[in-house]
């Protein structure tokens, strides 16, 4: 997605955002992207933030500011750590591929690079535990069981 898609008041917006998320976070600030524009074309904004350190005192520095951010047309944006944005890749994949094909970096780097990185086996295989897919692959069949309406009587239900 191209930067012309943004029209100018988005483009104010999400300036102003940013110079927001710049005073609460400083340096520890790694990237501003906006997406789902071509999903939610007449609704808020929604933005993505990664930063290096998330505290509690940076949720609470941006309380204030979220009303603001509200009445300039923006979500309340996807704050996440960049190594927990990195280890997260293959639990939602969906909703990260999406993010990942359809963005506007507003700010820092293109969140892009890190997915790249994530995908190299030396990275995957390395420091970084892999959680998503193979974790739910191995909660055992039986974590869910039907009403006993609809079991049959003679033998034990088993979706697996």
């Amino acid at each position: 997605m191209a930067s012309t898609t943004l029209d100018w008041e988005t483009r104010q917006a999400l300036a102003l955002f940013a110079a927001d998320l710049r005073r609460v976070f400083g340096n520890r600030l790694l990237s501003i992207c906006a997406y789902g524009l071509q999903h939610h074309p007449d609704g808020d904004t929604r933005t993505i933030v990664l930063v290096d350190r998330l505290t509690f005192d940076d949720l609470a520095a941006c309380v204030p500011l979220a009303r603001k951010w509200d009445g300039l047309g923006l979500a309340v944006p996807l704050l996440l750590e960049e190594h927990e944005f990195i280890r997260t890749l293959d639990v939602f994949p969906l909703e990260y591929g999406d993010i990942i094909a359809h963005h506007v970096v507003i700010a820092g780097s293109d969140p892009r690079r890190l997915a790249n990185a994530a995908a190299t086996p030396e990275l995957r295989a390395g420091s970084m535990p892999c959680h998503g897919v193979e974790t739910l692959r191995r909660i055992p069949c039986t974590a869910y069981q039907p009403p006993d309406s609809l079991q049959p009587e003679s033998a034990p239900f088993s979706p697996c």
